[in-house]
């Protein structure tokens, strides 16, 4: 995600285009109901979708196109909240 951030404010010659595969797989998708640490699973999870959101924030702000592709079978609470 660094490198798409630097490639949206800077011109690179890497393509402009970011694939995820299962991003929860090894962090686990949703943690406890009383867990809301920084560190729980869910909380790690949102945030990645959550920097995903930023980089969308940020391609517009310098009117560049990219694209990201998730593959994954949950969406995130923060996708289903709407986004920050």
């Amino acid at each position: 995600m660094s490198r798409m951030e630097y490639l949206l404010s800077t011109a690179g010659n890497l393509p402009t285009f970011l694939m995820v595969d299962t991003p929860g797989q090894n962090i686990g998708r949703r943690g406890r109901k009383d867990d809301e640490s920084a560190l729980s699973d869910s909380v790690l999870y949102d945030n990645i979708f959550k920097q995903f959101l930023r980089l969308v924030s940020k391609a517009k702000g310098e009117k560049r196109r990219f694209q990201i592709i998730v593959v994954d079978n949950d969406l995130p609470p923060v996708l289903e909240k709407g986004g920050d």
